[in-house]
């Protein structure tokens, strides 16, 4: 299962997640004349009822503020796509660059 990111604005099927950044869109957008640049995100998470508050008061997870072109860095050819979510803990600094750093040796 895919999930798409790009920055194309409002497209059938597609809506928007934060400000210049939509996911998704019809079949018709993917295959179509448009060459869109794409981020392609593999997997998907779900959860049981109230499983996410209980795993956000663990800390297991972490709401962070991302720009749009972090989010859609990998749609520039020009860049070198890396890993998202290392690059965003990498950003937040402290604690979060050290998991990043540990998450990147390890690989």
């Amino acid at each position: 299962h895919y999930t798409t990111l790009h920055g194309f604005g409002h497209v059938d099927c597609s809506f928007q997640i934060v400000p210049g950044v939509f996911c998704g869109g019809s079949t018709a957008f993917m295959e179509g004349g448009m060459t869109p640049e794409l981020v392609f995100i593999r997997g998907r998470c779900a959860w049981a009822p109230r499983q996410i508050n209980r795993q956000m008061r663990r800390n297991q997870w972490h709401i962070v503020a991302v720009s749009s072109e972090l989010l859609l860095q990998c749609t520039d050819r020009q860049m070198p796509c890396r890993n998202l979510w290392s690059d965003v803990l990498a950003c937040m600094g402290g604690k979060y660059a050290d998991i990043a750093k540990k998450h990147n040796e390890t690989k």
